[in-house]
């Protein structure tokens, strides 16, 4: 069978574009198919590190960076702020439209924009991919990365049961007093509902600011025009975008022998933080790694043995974190370990899993016996859990029996 190209993509977001970027540069044709005009406006908070960003990528980011971070601020217990340093790396602000246009023109990929797939079939020799106008497209393999209402995962048979964290966002313009109130310093919000979390994301000439909460939360709008209106942001007359962001299901399928789903329409947001542009890049590259390395049978192990894996624990560290959060907060917002775990978490640096063990390190070693604490972490690390807690123990010793 002569197809159009070796692999299509269907979806020009992080997951879509980072798979065309990889694909390219191993050698595929690929044909990348965008449902929207680009650029596009796209509801998202827009916090991105830019270390992980050079690990992933070969080329520079500094034309899309719409404002840099310097320090980061934290509300909780009905006003009390705690504002750290934040290093260079850490959080940048991008616009997505300005971010998806320049991550695609990157890669290299050919590009078609305005094309909704309607249907998907696959055969042992390839993948067909159909528009609403009749028209058909072959390839090798197909990548459904086209959102959190993939068409590529219902026809492929790959839908799914999901957990959804809900969002609504807004870009606010500059007035003088926010400019000078915000700068460049995010804030985040813990208030109500207690399943999520508000922000203030300063931008070059707006505040991009939301609410998101784990689960179904009735009255989120209202939640957020009264947190915002309660830290001088007025809402009236701004439009007001609400989405779905799905988050893990480790008992999902996400490929088929020719079709693999990622980003959103696997289904990858990280549940504790609700970051989804991070783990759809990453997933974006192990989607062209298997193609690549003629092992699509296996990503969706992959994605488990990954991704999966680590958002299984963020869904554990947000169930522990959750009904306990003020106290969690007032304990944790003032001491630097807690701000410096939160800023590792943010840079990608390191996982939620990490950062729960080194905080049940910092809180517990105090008040439990070394071989008690080192035994629940085992539980889920495995790997020089004792050697962890004794070294913060004892500091100075090499190591333990």
């Amino acid at each position: 069978m002569n197809h159009t190209c070796d692999v299509i993509i269907a979806g020009g977001g992080p997951a879509g574009a980072t798979a065309a970027c990889c694909l390219q540069r191993g050698g595929k044709r690929v044909l990348v198919l965008e449902k929207e005009k680009l650029p596009r406006y796209k509801a998202c908070g827009g916090g991105l590190s830019q270390t992980f960003l050079a690990e992933v990528f070969p080329f520079s980011f500094d034309d899309v960076i719409d404002a840099r971070v310097d320090t980061i601020s934290y509300e909780y217990n009905n006003g009390v702020q705690s504002t750290v340093p934040c290093r260079p790396d850490v959080m940048a602000m991008v616009m997505r439209d300005k971010f998806d246009a320049y991550l695609l023109q990157q890669s290299g990929a050919e590009v078609q924009t305005g094309c909704r797939v309607t249907d998907v079939r696959e055969t042992p020799d390839g993948v067909t991919v159909e528009f609403a106008d009749g028209a058909r497209l072959t390839a090798d393999y197909l990548i459904g990365a086209d959102g959190a209402n993939s068409i590529v995962r219902r026809k492929a048979g790959l839908h799914q049961k999901q957990v959804l964290i809900g969002a609504i966002e807004a870009e606010v313009p500059f007035s003088n007093e926010l400019r000078a109130g915000y700068g460049n310093t995010p804030l985040f919000i813990f208030d109500r509902p207690r399943s999520g979390y508000s922000w203030v994301f300063p931008k070059t000439d707006h505040l991009s600011v939301g609410i998101g909460a784990l689960g179904h939360v009735r009255d989120l709008r209202e939640h957020l025009e009264r947190i915002m209106q309660g830290h001088g942001i007025s809402l009236a007359g701004i439009p007001l975008h609400g989405h779905s962001i799905p988050v893990y299901n480790p008992a999902a399928r996400l490929n088929t022998a020719r079709i693999i789903l990622a980003g959103d329409a696997a289904g990858l947001a990280d549940p504790f933080s609700g970051e989804g542009i991070r783990p759809a890049i990453r997933s974006g590259q192990i989607a062209a790694e298997a193609i690549l390395n003629d092992t699509v049978k296996a990503y969706t192990a992959r994605i488990r043995a990954t991704l999966g894996k680590y958002n299984l624990y963020s869904l554990l560290l947000w169930k522990v974190f959750n009904p306990l959060r003020d106290i969690c907060l007032a304990l944790g917002a003032p001491n630097p370990f807690t701000s410096d775990a939160i800023l590792d978490l943010l840079s990608g640096r390191q996982s939620s899993l990490d950062v729960a063990v080194k905080s049940f390190v910092t809180l517990w070693t105090k008040f439990l016996p070394i071989e008690i604490s080192a035994a629940f972490i085992e539980l889920f690390q495995g790997e020089n859990a004792k050697q962890i807690f004794y070294r913060k123990k004892y500091p100075g010793r090499k190591s333990v029996d």
